[in-house]
C-alpha cells in the first residue's frame, strides 16, 4: 500500500520564490537574447577555449550553443553504483550497474524556461549474505524517473523543481517518490553556489520475510559548491542536513531513530575528449553505521559535445541531476 503526501508549505515556498525569480527574468528580458546564451561563443570565448583545450576543436565550439537551442542536450551514462542505506535494514549493501538517459530543452526561451527528463536503472547484486541467509532476495533492481521545470536568468540566478519517482524490486516491490527544490547563482564564469531541498512525497509498505515495514524517502536541505577549472574539470562538495531516519537492525532489532544528522557529498566531472566524460557522485548521511553512503562512478556520452552538458554557455542544460541513489536516500521502518 503507498502513502502520497503534499506538505503545502514547500508548494507555497516554491511558488513564491518562482513568482520572485520570474519577475527578474522579465526586467532582464532585454539581456536574455545575448549571444552568450542564443548562439554558440563568441570569438573571444571560442578563442580561449580551444587555445586551452585540446579536446573541443572549432566545430564543436560552433555548435555549442546552435544546437542547444535547436534540439536540447542530451546524454547518457553508463557505469558503477553502490548503495548502503537505510532501507537495508542494517544488514546489506548493494553494488551493480547503472544506465541513465537525460535530456534537457527550453520550453520558453524568453523567459529562460525549460524542462528536463530523464531516466535511471540499477540492477546490483547483495554485497553482505545476510539478506540471502534469511531466505530474502540477492539482487536489486530499481528504476528512477525524473521530471521538472527550470528558469535560468542573465544574471546567473537559476531556480527549478524535479519529481522523482522510484520503482524498486528487491524483498518486496516498492514505489516511491520525492520532490527535489533547487536554487543556484553563479558568481563568475567558474564557479557556482547553491542549495537543494529534497521532500518525500510517497512512502509505501511491503514485507521483509513476516516483518511488515515502511520505506520513505529521507527528507535533505543542502548548500554545495561547483568550480570549473581551468582543463574544463567540474568539481564540486556540499554539506547539509538529514531529517529523521530510523535505526532498524533486521538481526538485532530497533533503536532509537537519529533526528538531523550531517549530510556531505562530492561530484566530478572530467571530460576525456570532445563526446565522453568520466562522471561520478557520492552522497553520506551521518552516522556511517546507520546512515547511507551512496557513490556512482563511470563514463557519460554525449553526442552533441560533453562540455555543452555542463558549459556556463549552455542556458538549457538540465539544473538538478536525474535521480540517483546518492540523491535519492530511503529509510525503513517496521510497522
Amino acid at each position: 500500500m503507498s502513502c502520497c503526501r503534499i506538505s503545502v508549505w514547500p508548494v507555497c515556498l516554491l511558488l513564491a520564490l518562482w513568482l520572485c525569480h520570474f519577475g527578474v527574468a522579465c526586467a532582464q528580458q532585454r539581456d536574455l537574447s545575448q549571444p552568450e546564451y542564443d548562439v554558440a561563443f563568441d570569438i573571444g570565448a571560442a578563442s580561449e577555449i580551444g587555445s586551452n583545450d585540446p579536446f573541443v576543436g572549432p566545430a564543436a565550439v560552433a555548435r555549442d550553443g546552435l544546437n542547444d537551442n535547436r534540439w536540447g542536450t542530451f546524454t547518457t551514462f553508463f557505469g558503477t553504483d553502490g548503495s548502503k542505506q537505510p532501507q537495508d535494514f542494517g544488514g546489506n549493501a548493494n553494488l551493480g550497474g547503472a544506465f541513465r538517459l537525460g535530456y534537457s530543452a527550453p520550453l520558453i526561451r524568453d523567459y529562460g524556461i525549460g524542462f528536463q527528463i530523464g531516466s535511471q536503472v540499477v540492477f546490483s547484486g547483495n554485497a553482505v549474505q545476510v539478506f540471502e541467509l534469511l531466505g530474502e532476495s540477492k539482487d536489486r533492481f530499481q528504476s528512477f524517473t525524473t521530471v521538472g521545470l527550470f528558469q535560468r536568468n542573465a544574471n546567473g540566478m537559476a531556480i527549478g523543481a524535479v519529481y522523482d519517482f522510484v520503482t524498486q524490486e528487491s524483498f518486496d516491490n516498492f514505489t516511491l517518490g520525492q520532490w527535489r527544490v533547487g536554487a543556484s547563482f553563479e558568481l563568475n564564469k567558474n564557479f557556482e553556489v547553491g542549495v537543494v531541498m529534497n521532500l518525500s512525497d510517497r512512502s509505501d509498505d511491503g514485507d521483509f520475510n513476516s516483518i511488515p515495514v515502511t520505506l520513505d524517502p529521507i527528507e535533505q536541505i543542502r548548500i554545495y559548491f561547483r568550480q570549473q577549472w581551468s582543463s574544463g574539470v567540474q568539481t564540486g562538495f556540499w554539506l547539509g542536513v538529514a531529517d529523521r531516519h530510523s535505526e532498524e537492525n533486521v538481526l538485532t532489532g530497533t533503536l532509537p531513530p537519529k533526528t538531523n544528522q550531517a549530510v556531505f557529498g562530492a561530484e566530478i566531472f572530467a571530460p576525456l575528449n570532445e563526446y565522453l566524460a568520466i562522471s561520478g557522485e557520492t552522497n553520506l548521511v551521518m552516522p556511517a553505521d546507520t546512515g547511507a553512503v551512496d557513490a556512482f562512478l563511470g563514463i557519460e556520452f554525449a553526442p552533441g559535445g560533453i562540455r555543452r552538458t555542463r558549459s556556463r554557455t549552455n542556458r538549457f542544460r538540465a539544473l538538478l541531476p536525474v535521480a540517483s541513489s546518492p540523491s535519492f536516500t530511503t529509510d525503513i521502518t517496521r510497522r
